[in-house]
């Protein structure tokens, strides 16, 4: 078994995976009210801006990870910051 400050190190890894997927998901909120597609979460909304974008397979969008779509949107995502007062700033602080 491991000691408890391994499992902090463990912790803290999840917990920013949990926060950059989150943060993902908050961008494709705002591109989506940006572009004006009403209907779509945040994750849909970066999966069509990819394949308009690409011209990649929307089955293969899908199926790429959190991390390898921010590598994707690294331009686009450049200098974006969640504004001071959005709501979701309290959920992000518990992770």
């Amino acid at each position: 078994m491991r000691d408890e400050s391994e499992y902090m190190v463990v912790a803290k890894k999840y917990a920013v995976e949990a926060k950059l997927a989150m943060m993902l998901e908050l961008y494709g909120e705002q591109l989506a009210e940006k572009e004006g597609w009403r209907d779509l979460s945040g994750m849909e909304a970066i999966h069509l801006y990819v394949l308009n974008k690409h011209h990649w397979p929307l089955e293969q969008i899908r199926t790429m990870s959190t991390n390898h779509l921010r590598d994707v949107l690294t331009v686009e995502m450049q200098g974006w910051t969640l504004p001071a007062q959005h709501p979701a700033r309290t959920a992000l602080s518990i992770l």
